[in-house]
């Protein structure tokens, strides 16, 4: 089973206006995306299966609001962010209480500059039940063509792991063959090639998604 939840993670910090910005305050927000995998075996036990971030902002805005309650930053965030109504309403009040806080608010009369980095985190959670009736493994030309096919090089710079034993598939060495790295065809989940091997002898199907491997050419 399969469930998809979304979280907000918002931070501020506020500093003085710097001078080639004018005399007016002024928010800066950066927006980032990251989506986790989460696996969750029979015991309840949860593990992070992968961590995708986006290194670099997707959206950057510099906002000079003439009011800062929260019902007038909203609308100006809708028009700038072009998102949905209830995460401009969360980011205007992270906003407005940031601004209005005892401290900011005595402490920052004149002109300053808000910083707000925003974190959208896609939290995709594959729940594994225990399997019922005999087990099917996956037909042996599967095997083959997922060899043939799609078996890829570990990247060094990205810190995924394999699902199945949760060590890293960059520490992976290219040069032992039961330790390359077979990347499923259509969704495109990774793991080691013995791990998934000894997985489809059992099950012929992705053990996150449950996709059944070249599930179109079985048909």
């Amino acid at each position: 089973m399969e469930t998809e939840t979304v979280r907000i993670q918002v931070a501020t910090r506020m500093s003085n206006l710097p001078p080639n910005l004018g005399f007016t305050s002024a928010v800066q927000i950066e927006l980032h995306e990251v989506i986790e995998e989460l696996l969750e075996d029979v015991t309840g036990t949860t593990h992070v299966a992968s961590y995708v971030a986006s290194l670099s902002p997707i959206s950057r805005v510099l906002l000079k609001p003439r009011s800062f309650l929260p019902e007038k930053l909203s609308r100006l965030l809708r028009r700038q962010l072009n998102r949905e109504t209830p995460f401009c309403e969360y980011l205007a009040e992270k906003i407005s209480f940031c601004r209005f806080s005892r401290a900011n608010y005595t402490l920052y009369q004149r002109p300053f500059l808000m910083s707000v980095n925003v974190r959208v985190v896609k939290e995709v959670r594959f729940i594994l039940s225990s399997v019922s009736g005999p087990l099917s493994g996956a037909p042996v030309d599967v095997f083959q063509r997922l060899l043939e096919e799609q078996t890829v090089e570990p990247a060094m710079d990205l810190d995924e792991s394999c699902s199945i034993c949760f060590e890293k598939l960059s520490e992976s060495s290219s040069e032992s063959h039961h330790n390359s790295i077979i990347q499923m065809p259509k969704c495109l989940h990774s793991f080691h090639q013995n791990c998934i091997f000894e997985w489809l002898a059992r099950h012929n199907s992705c053990p996150l998604c449950r996709r059944v491997p070249f599930e179109e050419d079985q048909d």
